[in-house]
């Protein structure tokens, strides 16, 4: 702070201990000595602020005033005592702005070209600091956000705050803001003119679309698995032979064959174009119709060169087995209880398990070894999947959430939070960029797979939603007979 200019007030008078710094101590002698100069009596408020007794600064700096109102210095050593700051210069690391408080604006009126420009550096840094806050917050909530007027809103307040690249990402929410728009008028209509397959007698438990998109398969607890048209919703099959629930049922790669997994403890695949049933191994009098095992089968899938398929099981199990020899290729051992679900990686090395026991396992399909352990979720683990690409995998979870984890280390990479309920279907899209997670929330969501954050929420079913196709997301709930 620098030197006030000293006024020539010989008519005011001092007692020795005013002199010496007393604001309001009284003479004992009468002894009456001339008044401080201004300097002095700055000092002795810096003093104060340092020693933060900011009334007695306050006292000091009213002083000064009294005798020269127009003192920069002093307006800005009320401002610092007011506000509780121990120096001038550690003004602008306030986090309030101070350009409205009364004293900040007469030092800045009465203070010199120099002092101006240093005071308003002051508000300057303080101006900086807030605005990256707000910037930095508002980044966070565009990280995180997912809804339509969650993006608008944010639009707005990038443009109102004018900092660094705010316009740009003011830009990117009305983007965001469009395409969830567009995409949820997309859905309306999608809903207006949806098409429902009411031929079940029993809850839907599975759908999937055909590799090529232009059928549906659904597994119900009528005992049936049926095939649809995808675009009219005509009942082009039905596949009966089961004498227990069908959990499960999935189109191979080639889109020639379904097989099916069922509570009769049994899995049995099927011609897609004639519905009947195919049988496994060689094409004679002794091969035969189905697998049996030792309890239920939660699920059954292909390969992706048909080859293989794997089993999971009540009993803790998953079973490899060769489709052509009809022979048990590997036993998965290692879950402590139900194996709810199991599938190949993309290049059919790889193995992922799921299981009540709350963790997914990677195993090696052909020596049938333990890889991984995926272990972080705190209840059962319902569904696990490949990326596209193999290299992550999403499981879903009674724990309300699903995860993404690295398929070569098990390392757990985003956690998916948002459902209210039981997760009990998580798959990647073709892309392997989006993730759909079905719930018993009634809800089918839609993830970003790199960020994980939520980008859509398909409501509307008065039901569970138990799964959805990798192909096109299709929500399959238990809402009696359609889905």
């Amino acid at each position: 702070m620098s030197e006030p200019r000293a006024k020539d007030d010989g008519d005011i008078s001092m007692s020795k201990e005013e002199y010496a710094g007393s604001p309001s101590s009284i003479p004992l002698d009468g002894t009456v000595l001339p008044p401080p100069p201004l300097a002095s009596l700055l000092k002795r408020g810096l003093l104060s602020l340092e020693h933060s007794e900011w009334g007695r600064a306050s006292e000091f700096f009213d002083r000064v005033l009294d005798r020269d109102p127009e003192c920069a210095q002093a307006y800005i050593g009320m401002l610092c005592a007011d506000i509780h700051v121990q120096s001038e210069e550690r003004l602008g690391d306030g986090e309030s702005p101070i350009s409205e408080h009364k004293h900040f604006q007469n030092a800045v009126r009465f203070a010199d070209a120099k002092y101006r420009t240093t005071l308003q550096e002051y508000n300057q840094r303080i101006r900086e600091r807030i605005l990256q806050k707000q910037y930095d917050q508002l980044v966070e909530r565009k990280y995180r956000a997912f809804a339509e007027k969650e993006y608008q809103e944010l639009a707005k307040k990038f443009r109102e705050i004018d900092w660094k690249d705010s316009t740009k990402m003011a830009k990117e929410c009305d983007e965001e803001y469009r395409t969830l728009r567009d995409r949820r008028e997309k859905l309306d209509w999608q809903r207006r003119h949806a098409m429902k397959l009411v031929r079940h007698t029993g809850g839907v438990y599975f759908a999937t679309f055909s590799p090529n998109g232009l059928k549906v398969v659904t597994a119900s607890a009528d005992r049936t698995a049926r095939i649809w048209d995808a675009e009219s919703g005509k009942e082009l099959r039905k596949l009966e032979g089961h004498t227990g629930l069908v959990r499960s049922a999935v189109f191979s790669l080639d889109g020639s064959k379904i097989i099916t997994a069922s509570e009769d403890k049994t899995v049995r695949i099927w011609d897609a174009e004639s519905g009947q049933s195919l049988h496994f191994g060689p094409p004679h009098a002794g091969s035969p119709a189905k697998i049996d095992h030792a309890d239920y089968v939660s699920s059954a899938v292909f390969s992706s060169d048909c080859q293989k398929i794997v089993m999971a099981s009540d009993d803790g199990t998953a079973i490899i087995f060769e489709v052509e020899a009809v022979t048990k290729r590997q036993t998965l051992k290692g879950h402590a209880g139900a194996v709810c679900f199991a599938t190949f990686s993309p290049d059919g090395q790889k193995v992922i398990t799921a299981s009540v026991d709350g963790t997914a396992r990677i195993w090696d399909a052909e020596s049938g070894k333990e890889l991984q352990k995926l272990g972080e979720h705190a209840d059962a683990v319902w569904s696990g999947f490949f990326s596209p690409d193999g290299t992550k995998i999403v499981t879903a979870s009674s724990d309300y959430t699903a995860r993404i984890w690295a398929a070569d280390d098990g390392k757990e990479m985003q956690k998916l939070e948002g459902h209210t309920n039981i997760v009990c279907w998580a798959v990647f899209s073709p892309d392997g960029k989006r993730i759909g997670t079905a719930s018993w929330d009634n809800t089918f969501r839609i993830w970003d797979a790199e960020s994980g954050r939520g980008l859509q929420i398909l409501e509307g079913h008065t039901s569970y939603v138990f799964s959805g196709s990798s192909d096109k997301c299709v929500p399959c709930p238990v809402d009696g007979e359609n889905f």
